[in-house]
Formats: structure tokens, C-alpha cells, sequence
């Protein structure tokens, strides 16, 4: 009785069988953004007394004591499960930071062609920003492979450039804004740097940086970037200077007006 129910009104099967439906719903629901918690929001909160409105309150209403005893509800392990996967199916905000292009004459990459390349790629949403390689697009979940060595190996064959590529989430650039500890000193944008570092592990080699005394610039180490003030300049930072030469090509900078750009440019789901 359970199980005809359960297809005439959409409801959700009997928990025997949660864990085939689970997979029905993961192999169908890949190209979709409801997958993996499309159940929970279209048809376990039919139950009487379960609201959710978002994913945070579906997540909280797996323990309702109501859900609990519902006779079709899947557990709620199987739930989460659903709406991680569904997570990890949608289609993601990524920037792409492309170190030393169109400086001077040297490695000249106009902006239509890398945009039309990046999209040749299978992204899609491409928008650049300036004319130094900033670059925000969406990249379909499941994404296979790594963007940045992607991209760098198509901008060498098809541009006949060489240039490095690092690549942030959409979440990383999000902390990168939100966690700057120098604001309050940093009173002039364009001499406020983020370095951004290809590789977070590269971290470690600031760190004897750490140790001197810089002033009147300052050095903070973020989650993946280091926080430069260049009160006097950036041509004429030392503190640059000392970054640029432990890092060399594994970290590129952007001024915190390029990075604020950058941020509200992710943040647009136009």
C-alpha cells in the first residue's frame, strides 16, 4: 500500500528501498541543481509540521522527530548523502589569474581571444576584467582535470603564450575579501596587494619573511594569499621585491581594487 501511494503522489519510497532510489536519483540528477536534495525539498517535507526553505534548514530538519517516523522517509545519513552529492553536481564560479600577460609588449593576449578559448574549453558565463588576465567563469559539475594546467596548456597552443595560470573558487576569492587583516592600516587600494599563491603550500616559504620588520609596509598570510601594503609603491616596495623573488612564478598579485572587481564580478549570477 506504502509503495503505490508512494508513486501516485510523488512520495518518497519505504526505507528498503532508499538506498536504489538514492542512486536513481544520483545517476539521473547529475546536470541538475535539485540533485541530491531535490528529494528532501520536493517530497519529504510534505510530511505535516517540516518547512524548509533552504538547503540549511532542510539539513536541520532531517532530525525532526516527525521526519524520524514518517513511514517513506529514507534515513537521514542517505539525506545528507543526497544533498552533498547534489553539491557537488552544481556548476561552480571560478577565476582564473593569469600571471605576466600584456605587460609592456610581451606575451600580448587580447581579452575576445582568451575568452573565446576559455569557452572553446566547455565554460561558459566567461567574463575579463582589465587587460592583465582576469578572468570569472562557470565550470559544470562534475569538472574533470585541473582548470589551471588546462587552461595554461590552451593559452600556449592556441595564443603561443606562456604564462602561468592560478585559479581560485568562488569561495576562496569570497575569504580572501572578508579575511584581509590590513584594512586597517591599508588607506589606498592600488598600494594594497593580494599575492596569490598557485599552490597554498607555498606559504611556508613566507614565513621568514614573517620575522622582519617591514615598516612602515606590513605582510599578513592569508588562507592561500599574502596581504602586501606598499605605502611608498609597488615599484618601489622592498617588501614586493622579497615576495616576488621566494615565490617567483608560483604566485601572481592583483591591487585591492582588481580583487574587489573581481569579487563583485563572481558574486553576479547574471
Amino acid at each position: 500500500m506504502g509503495r503505490l501511494l508512494g508513486c501516485i503522489f510523488g512520495l518518497i519510497e519505504p526505507v528498503g528501498y532508499s538506498e536504489q532510489l538514492g542512486q536513481q536519483q544520483v545517476e539521473a540528477g547529475q546536470q541538475r541543481r535539485d540533485t541530491g536534495f531535490v528529494l528532501v525539498h520536493r517530497y519529504l517535507f510534505r510530511f505535516p509540521g517540516l518547512v524548509a526553505k533552504d538547503r540549511h534548514d532542510m539539513t536541520k530538519a532531517i532530525d525532526d522527530p516527525i521526519y524520524q517516523k514518517g513511514r517513506f522517509a529514507v534515513s537521514a545519513a542517505n539525506a545528507r548523502d543526497r544533498i552533498a552529492e547534489g553539491e557537488r553536481t552544481v556548476a561552480s564560479t571560478q577565476i582564473a589569474l593569469i600571471r605576466g600577460i600584456n605587460v609592456g609588449r610581451a606575451k600580448r593576449v587580447a581579452m575576445a581571444d582568451l575568452r573565446a578559448l576559455i569557452e572553446d574549453l566547455g565554460y561558459s558565463n566567461v567574463r575579463t576584467l582589465l587587460n592583465s588576465g582576469n578572468v570569472v567563469f562557470t565550470v559544470p559539475r562534475p569538472a574533470a582535470g585541473d582548470a589551471a594546467a588546462g587552461l595554461e596548456k590552451a593559452i600556449a597552443k592556441r595564443l603561443g603564450v606562456s604564462a602561468r595560470v592560478t585559479v581560485l573558487t568562488a569561495a576562496e576569492l569570497a575569504a580572501v575579501v572578508t579575511e584581509n587583516p590590513l584594512l586597517k592600516v591599508a588607506d589606498n587600494p592600488s598600494r594594497l596587494l593580494v599575492a596569490v599563491l598557485r599552490n597554498p603550500a607555498g606559504q611556508r616559504k613566507l614565513e621568514p619573511l614573517m620575522k622582519q620588520d617591514w615598516a612602515p609596509e606590513a605582510l599578513a598570510i592569508g588562507r592561500r594569499v599574502a596581504y602586501l601594503w606598499c605605502p611608498g609603491g609597488i615599484l618601489d616596495s622592498r617588501l614586493a621585491e622579497a615576495v616576488n623573488r621566494v615565490l617567483g612564478d608560483a604566485v601572481t598579485a592583483r591591487n585591492w581594487a582588481t580583487v574587489l572587481k573581481l569579487y563583485a564580478l563572481s558574486e553576479d549570477k547574471r
